[in-house]
């Protein structure tokens, strides 16, 4: 997955939703004790963020003590 940095501690992670890109984009807010998620997309796509999380260094698994439907 593509993961685009926009500054300020801040990416966002292209999910090519229905395999195009540019189609749905999830914000990552990197945060001092973890990550915040902007509009993650449907969980059709959780692979592809679990991917675009591990290429900024997170994951799925790490940050589920937060996310409790995960």
């Amino acid at each position: 997955m593509a993961v685009a940095s926009i500054g300020g501690g801040a990416s966002l992670v292209d999910l090519h939703h229905l395999g195009l890109p540019s189609i749905i984009g999830v914000g990552v807010l990197e945060l001092d004790d973890g990550v915040a998620l902007v509009d993650p997309g449907p969980e059709a796509r959780l692979e592809a963020l679990g991917a675009g999380l591990a290429g900024i260094g997170h994951s799925l698994e790490s940050e589920g003590r937060r996310w409790p439907w995960l």
